[in-house]
C-alpha cells in the first residue's frame, strides 16, 4: 500500500509540476513581490470575418508583446549579472513567460474606415526571482520545447492573419468570401488558444474540473490538436476521473500515434486502476518510441517492483535511469527516485540534494528526501523537510500523508491521525488516508471509530485489492462491510 499511494503522490505532482511550468507561457499572471515594471499600449483593427471579442483580445496580446520586447533587455542583463547562460532565444520565452500583468486599461474603439478599432495600456511586472526559477525549468528540454512552440503558436497565428487580411485588401470576386472564411477560421483558433490558455490557470488554482471544461471549449473551436486533449486528460486524471481521462489519451492516439505522452498517461492511469497489464504495454510503447525517455524507465521500474514482482526488470528499469547523467532538476529527481527504489539512500539524498540546489523551492524535492531519510531512521531530518515543503505549499498533500506515516512508524497514532485530517481537508474523497486513520485507530483500539474510517476508503477506492483489505480489518474489528 505504501509503494501504491508513494507512486500515485510522486505522480500527480510531476504532472501538476509540468502543469505550472506550461502555465508560465500560457496565460498571464497576477502580481506578487514588486519588481520592475514596464508599460505598453496594443492595438488591433479588425477585418471582415473577425468579431470584437476577439479583437479586442489580439490587441491585449500585441500589448503583451511589445511589453516583452521591453523587458527583454532587463531579462538579459538580469541572467548576465547572475551569470546564468541563455540564447536570444531564452530571453524571448522568459520575457513572456515570466510578465505578470497588474494594470490593464481599455480605450473607447475608435471606427476607422468602416471598422473598429481597439487599443489597449498595460503595465507588467518582473520579478527576478521567477527568472531564475523559470530559466532553471527550461533546463529540462522537454519543457523548453513545450514553451517554445506554446509562443511560436501565437506568432504563427498572427502572421497567418497579417498575410489573410493582405490579400483580402486585393481579392475580387469569389476569392473575397473564400478569404474571410480562412479568416473566420484563424479566429476560431486563436479563441480555442484562450480557452486553453484559462483552462491552465484553473489548473494552477487546481480548479480541475473547471479546466475540464476550459480544454472542452477549446476542442470544440479545434478538434484536432492532440494538445487540447491531453491537458483535458491530465485535469480528468487530477479530479479522478480516469475514464475520461483514458478516452482523451485514446483519442490522441488515433489522431498521432506516435505521441509517446499519450501512451505515458494512459499507462500511469491504467496503473491507478489496478490494470498492470495494460499499463506495461504502453510503457512498453512509450519506451519503443522514445529509448531515452528515462520518466518512463522510472515509471515501468515501479511498475515491476511494486505490483508485478519481478525485481530483476525492475533493477534493470532504474539502472537505466541512474545511468542518464543528470542534467536537469527533473532527472536529478528521477535519479534519486532510481536510487531510493534500490534502497541506496545516501544516493537518493545526494540527487535529491542537487535538484534543491537547482531549485530551493521544489516541494516535490523537499517530500521525496524526506522519505529517504524516513528510510534512514533521519527522523529530524525528515521532519524538516516536511516542514519546508508546507513552509512552501500549505495544502500539499504528499507532505502531509508522510509525516503521518512517519508518526505511524514512531507508534504516535494520534499525531498520524491528525496529519491524515489534513490530507482529507484538502480532498475529501482521499481513500488513501482514511485506509491510514484506519490502521491508526485500529492501533489505538478505538474499533468504531477504525471501522468508520475503512467504510469511507472503501467509499472511495477505486482499488479491489484495498477495498477487500478494508473490509476483512472490518470484519475483524467486528463490523459488517
Amino acid at each position: 500500500m505504501k509503494r501504491h499511494r508513494q507512486y500515485w503522490r510522486n505522480l500527480a505532482s510531476g504532472i501538476v509540476a509540468a502543469f505550472f511550468l506550461f502555465l508560465l507561457m500560457a496565460a498571464p499572471l497576477t502580481a506578487g513581490a514588486a519588481g520592475q515594471r514596464f508599460t505598453a499600449t496594443g492595438e488591433y483593427t479588425m477585418s471582415d470575418g473577425e468579431t470584437p471579442l476577439v479583437a479586442k483580445e489580439r490587441a491585449l496580446m500585441k500589448a503583451m508583446h511589445a511589453v516583452a520586447e521591453q523587458a527583454a533587455s532587463y531579462v538579459a542583463d538580469y541572467c548576465k549579472t547572475n551569470n546564468l547562460v541563455v540564447t536570444k532565444d531564452e530571453v524571448n520565452i522568459l520575457s513572456r513567460g515570466v510578465m505578470k500583468i497588474i494594470t490593464k486599461q481599455y480605450d473607447k474603439p475608435k471606427v476607422i474606415k468602416g471598422t473598429l478599432c481597439f487599443r489597449v495600456t498595460i503595465t507588467a511586472e518582473y520579478d527576478s526571482d521567477e527568472i531564475h526559477s523559470l530559466l532553471n525549468s527550461m533546463k529540462d528540454k522537454e519543457t523548453a520545447l513545450l514553451m517554445k512552440s506554446l509562443q511560436a503558436n501565437y506568432d504563427e497565428s498572427q502572421r497567418e492573419l497579417d498575410a489573410l487580411k493582405e490579400q483580402l485588401a486585393k481579392a475580387q470576386g469569389a476569392e473575397v468570401q473564400t478569404i474571410k472564411l480562412r479568416i473566420a477560421q484563424n479566429e476560431r483558433n486563436f479563441t480555442a488558444n484562450q480557452w486553453f490558455a484559462q483552462g491552465c490557470d484553473l489548473v494552477k488554482q487546481k480548479a480541475y474540473p473547471e479546466a475540464s471544461r476550459a480544454f472542452t471549449e477549446a476542442i470544440a473551436l479545434n478538434m484536432l490538436n492532440p494538445n487540447f486533449y491531453y491537458y483535458r486528460s491530465l485535469s480528468y486524471f487530477l479530479s479522478h476521473q480516469y475514464k475520461q481521462s483514458i478516452a482523451d489519451s485514446d483519442k490522441i492516439i488515433s489522431l498521432c500515434p506516435e505521441h509517446a505522452l499519450a501512451y505515458q498517461q494512459r499507462g500511469v492511469t491504467y496503473l491507478i486502476l489496478g490494470k498492470y497489464t495494460l499499463a506495461l504495454a504502453d510503457f512498453d510503447k512509450v519506451i519503443e518510441l522514445d529509448p531515452r525517455n528515462i520518466s518512463a524507465y522510472s515509471s515501468r521500474g515501479d511498475l515491476y517492483d511494486a505490483f508485478l514482482n519481478q525485481r530483476e526488470k525492475a533493477k534493470a528499469d532504474y539502472e537505466k535511469v541512474i545511468a542518464v547523467t543528470p542534467q536537469s532538476e527533473k532527472e536529478y529527481i528521477l535519479h534519486g527516485n532510481a536510487y531510493q527504489a534500490l534502497q541506496q539512500y545516501e544516493n537518493a539524498i545526494r540527487d535529491y540534494d542537487q535538484a534543491l540546489e537547482i531549485n530551493p523551492r521544489n516541494v516535490r524535492a523537499y517530500c521525496i528526501r524526506g522519505n529517504a531519510y524516513i528510510a534512514l531512521k533521519q527522523y529530524n531530518n525528515a521532519f524538516s523537510d516536511y516542514d519546508k515543503a508546507l513552509a512552501i505549499d500549505p495544502r500539499c498533500i504528499s507532505a502531509y500523508n508522510a509525516r503521518g506515516h512517519a508518526y505511524i512508524e514512531l507508534e504516535q497514532y494520534e499525531q498520524a491521525i491528525a496529519e491524515f485530517d489534513h490530507v482529507i481537508d484538502i480532498d475529501p474523497q482521499n481513500a488513501a488516508a482514511y485506509f491510514c486513520k484506519g490502521f491508526a485507530f485500529y492501533y489505538l483500539k478505538r474499533n468504531q471509530d477504525a471501522i468508520d474510517a475503512f467504510h469511507r476508503c472503501i467509499d472511495y477506492s477505486h482499488d479491489q485489492y484495498w477495498i477487500d483489505k478494508c473490509k476483512g480489518y472490518i470484519r475483524h474489528l467486528g463490523g459488517t462491510p
